[in-house]
């Protein structure tokens, strides 16, 4: 996803949080979010996370461009290269700041889940869904009961409004902003057209 997009999301999350918020529960200690951290599947993406231009603009530049595609990477990876740093430090604090939202107790479930068969269940469900499987009756009962059980939706909704609050921040909108402008003038001095 990238910066715009993400902030787009954002500022729609914001503009769907509800008049009443969730009750105020305090939040868990740093000890176990980096026992979440620690246990959640594909951290090491969170370490090396990272934003491309848009898939969309791409394939435009590609298009207006023909034959210009080592341009056009050199452009991609000034981008990533700018908003990398970034890009990692907004997941990480968006994951810390959501799984701090939930408490200790929903945290402890959480990671519980993590660690558990119900977890391989579900992905496996999941993954099978996303691969265009049928999923049956049966399983989407397991994925119902599996959600019961634990706090993922509690996750989910700790997630958008960690990012509501996350898009508040001046200086990461002015670094995604920067970073969106330094792309522009990379195309420009190339001679590379986005129109």
């Amino acid at each position: 996803m990238t910066p715009l997009a993400f902030l787009a999301v954002a500022l729609a999350a914001v503009a769907l949080q509800p008049e009443t918020d969730a009750p105020q529960v305090p939040p868990a200690s740093e000890a176990l979010v980096d026992r979440f951290i620690a246990v959640i599947p594909d951290a090491h993406q969170v370490e090396n996370a990272q934003w491309d231009i848009d898939a969309e603009q791409l394939t435009r530049l590609t298009e207006l461009n023909p034959e210009r595609s080592g341009d056009i990477e050199a452009v991609s990876q000034a981008y990533r290269d700018c908003t990398s740093p970034i890009a990692r430090a907004v997941t990480m604090r968006l994951l810390r700041d959501a799984a701090r939202g939930l408490g200790e107790e929903k945290l402890e479930r959480l990671v519980a889940f993590y660690q558990s068969t119900d977890f391989t269940t579900f992905k496996a469900i999941s993954e099978r869904g996303e691969a265009g499987a049928e999923v049956s009756d049966a399983d989407m009962a397991e994925v119902l009961r599996i959600t019961s059980d634990y706090p993922v939706m509690d996750f989910v909704e700790s997630t958008s409004r960690a990012q509501a609050a996350l898009f508040q921040d001046e200086a990461l909108v002015g670094t995604i902003l920067r970073c969106e402008e330094e792309m522009r003038s990379a195309l420009a001095s190339r001679d590379l057209r986005d129109e």
